[in-house]
């Protein structure tokens, strides 16, 4: 069923006298005059219309007209609160149903007197309110009075009936069968069905809408009753679709599986395509079933399969059929599975996901054939490994993961698997020879205390251990020897404690990538001393023994600069409460509401070309005592350049009461990294002066900018030579494809009529 999107605003129609005019988005106020007046009555008012009239004090001034219920008028405090209320709808209506703010509104502006116009399609016995401002339709609609003129009135309220209904459940998989029971044969009535979630999405009172259960009832039905005239449906028509007498059984299907619905029933009263409730309203609830099931099948070809990609396209049988279909490799867990169970293992391992690791989420599924070939290739992260394909169409089960109100449990349920699952699976090629893998080394962004570590490797499925050296004391077999007893304890602590069926390839992709690495990467090395000159180097590992089987190494390809002739200073100028800042000199009230600006001047800097800056707000770490090149690269991703030397300050957002550090450290005029200062910052007592901030921030934004950080060109360096060898590898194994017999699901028929009931907004 389609979910109902019920707008309560109901615009006025246009009249003769009317004249209409375009728009931008709306919401403000314009320069025009704002002694623009309107005098505004009610002249009748029926169950479901009202007759009104408008005069305003200037015949050639643009106004909206607009319909509301009382009860979300009274929840604003001002009038501007009306009109963003009534714009905020316009807005969303006008998106739901394929049109813009501008064109919705676009000939609704009124111009001139309104007599005696008339405005249909109202709830009876409910309170409303004509509201009426001036607008400016050639400024975004922005408004051209302060006021919105209200008049409040109630339509007629009905007769009621005093008829009573029993109502009752028959649940078969994903339909219903509703039985209606009325204690007088003669009254018309109206069922409604809906998902438990809708319907406290409209009713929860600290919800947008806030209905009553009367008001939602009303509201849908005036909906379903719009829905089918814009479907050219006469009011006859409507009237058989909609309305029904004495005992009847009704039929819906395609519900949501394993989900909580509704049913309401009551007494209405129908003519000229407009229904009102008559009677109290009885309610059912009940739980849908498992998902029906369909005979959706599969073609699944897997070609071009290399160590690290495949060509992958699945074409469904039904073109139209929503499906899902998941890429995954072969663990232990799975050699020994059916495809059915190879799916419900897909289903939460892809297609539910958590967003931020709090919320739930469904993946959306995929429709017609998949065609992932060419440049939209399949990438896959590990060489001489089983993948697999599974496809199938599936039922997503809406309260997965929530707590259940009749019994308090959560729902482990996620939804039902409709279709026979179609699997493929298949093998990546094997890695290539570890001993034939060329290494390519070089360095980028070299300071005194760290710089960039640049491996390419000819084959990217070899792994190996990364590392740098000291150039004047490098000795390969002892880079080996220190290393391979941590490899052979990492890899058995991985078999014996998380998977022992794990192959050595997925152990290094999944367990011990912080260790060991394939292809191309750029490492980051920190914490060096400075003028030292250093090698790069990797150790290579043979996937057959697990053991380090080479070691490729360069010449010199960084050796770390001096350190800079520059050193700054800095002092505390004050500590400045964010709650007086708000936002006015920074522009972000959230981000200093509660907060501690420390504003720190830096001095000693007349030689330097760039300052750098940042704050520890880590209580627990000694920054102080650290030594300068940990600090470097601990900060890597905090520091920041000061605006001008003129006017050298910087300003941080701290907490209160706790001890912090800052640090700095400057470029000299050869762009180099001098010591870095350090200066203690306690944010604590009676903050000062804010004024003096905004002299300081003043200050920045007057003065001229510094000067930008200079470039490091890397430097490249050929390798060397190889030092330890053993015996050849066999050549690699090709790829492997294997097509599974497809095991069908348990057929599930029924011959209930499905009742799809549209719903959308109603002007």
């Amino acid at each position: 069923m389609v979910a109902m999107m019920a707008c309560s605003l109901l615009f006025a129609a246009c009249g003769d006298d009317g004249v209409d005019k375009g728009g931008n988005n709306g919401g403000g106020t314009t320069e025009q005059p704002e002694d623009i007046t309107f005098s505004a009555q009610i002249d009748e008012v029926s169950l479901t219309s009202a007759t009104y009239s408008v005069t305003p004090s200037d015949l050639e001034a643009e106004y909206l007209v607009f319909f509301h219920d009382a009860k979300s008028v009274e929840q604003c405090d001002i009038d501007a609160e009306i009109v963003t209320m009534l714009y905020d709808e316009v807005r969303t209506y006008a998106e739901a149903n394929d049109t813009t703010f501008e064109a919705f509104l676009a000939d609704k502006v009124k111009r001139g007197v309104v007599e005696r116009a008339v405005i249909d399609n109202l709830n009876p016995g409910t309170n409303y309110y004509l509201l009426i401002f001036g607008v400016d339709s050639s400024n975004g609609f922005a408004t051209t009075t302060v006021d919105v003129t209200k008049k409040r009135f109630s339509t007629e309220a009905p007769e009621q009936s005093t008829c009573t209904f029993e109502l009752k459940s028959t649940v078969n998989l994903t339909t219903v069968a509703l039985k209606v029971t009325p204690s007088n044969n003669d009254q018309l009535w109206h069922l409604i069905n809906v998902t438990v979630e809708d319907y406290q999405k409209y009713t929860a009172a600290d919800g947008a809408y806030g209905w009553t259960k009367d008001e939602y009832f009303q509201n849908y039905l005036n909906t379903e009753i719009e829905t089918l005239k814009e479907q050219g449906l006469s009011n006859d028509e409507i009237g058989v679709k909609l309305f029904h007498k004495g005992l009847r059984t009704l039929n819906d299907s395609g519900l949501s599986p394993k989900t909580k619905y509704a049913s309401f029933v009551a007494a209405v009263d129908y003519a000229d395509g407009a229904a009102y409730v008559t009677s109290s309203l009885k309610e059912l609830r009940y739980t849908s079933g498992e998902a029906a099931q369909s005979d959706l099948a599969f073609d699944i070809d897997v070609y071009n399969v290399g160590h690290y990609s495949a060509e992958v396209r699945i074409t469904p049988s039904d073109l139209d059929a929503e499906y899902y279909y998941y890429i995954g490799y072969i663990d232990s867990a799975k050699k020994s599975m059916k495809p059915v169970e190879i799916a419900n293992a897909a289903i939460t391992e892809y297609i539910y996901y958590w967003e931020n690791y709090t919320e739930l989420k469904l993946r959306e599924p995929s429709k017609g054939v998949v065609d992932l070939t060419g440049d939209n290739s399949v990438e896959l992260n590990i060489a001489e490994t089983e993948y697999f394909i599974v496809a199938f169409s599936f039922e997503p089960n809406p309260t997965y993961g929530t707590i259940l109100e009749e019994t308090g449990d959560y729902d482990a349920n996620p939804g039902t698997i409709t279709s026979a699952p179609v699997y493929v699976s298949f093998k990546t090629s094997e890695q290539g020879d570890p001993m034939a893998a060329t290494f390519e080394f070089s360095a980028s962004d070299i300071g005194p205390y760290d710089f960039s570590l640049d491996i390419k490797t000819s084959d990217p499925t070899v792994y190996y251990q990364p590392g740098v050296a000291y150039a004047d004391s490098f000795d390969p077999q002892a880079a080996i020897n220190a290393s391979a007893g941590n490899l052979s304890m990492l890899y058995q602590m991985t078999m014996e404690g998380q998977n022992p069926c794990l192959t050595f390839h997925e152990a290094l992709e999944t367990r011990l990538k912080d260790y060991y690495r394939n292809g191309d990467r750029t490492y980051y090395i920190a914490n060096l001393d400075p003028e030292k000159s250093f090698i790069g180097y990797v150790l290579v590992i043979d996937p057959e023994t697990h053991t380090f089987v080479n070691c490729v190494y360069s010449d010199v390809i960084a050796t770390t600069k001096k350190l800079g002739s520059v050193t700054p200073t800095a002092e505390i100028l004050g500590y400045y409460n964010g709650n007086d800042e708000n936002g006015s000199v920074f522009g972000d009230a959230d981000a200093t509401a509660g907060r501690s600006i420390v504003a720190v001047k830096f001095s000693n800097i007349e030689n330097a070309t760039a300052v750098y800056s940042a704050l520890s707000s880590d209580a627990y770490a000694d920054v102080v005592g650290l030594a300068d090149r940990y600090i470097h690269s601990e900060f890597r991703n905090y520091w920041q350049p000061i605006e001008s030397f003129t006017a050298p300050y910087h300003f941080y957002v701290a907490d209160w009461d706790l001890s912090q550090t800052v640090v700095a450290y400057a470029l000299d005029a050869n762009g180099d990294e001098g010591n870095i200062c350090k200066l203690e910052a306690y944010p604590t007592g009676t903050p000062d002066d804010i004024s003096e901030l905004i002299g300081y921030a003043e200050e920045v934004r007057n003065a001229k900018p510094a000067m930008a950080k200079s470039m490091v060109i890397a430097e490249t360096v050929e390798p060397s030579m190889q030092c330890i060898w053993s015996e050849n590898v066999p050549a690699p194994r090709a790829a492997e494809v294997t097509y599974h017999e497809v095991e069908p699901l348990k057929s599930v028929e029924s011959d209930l009529v499905r009742v799809k009931v549209i719903k959308s907004f109603r002007l």
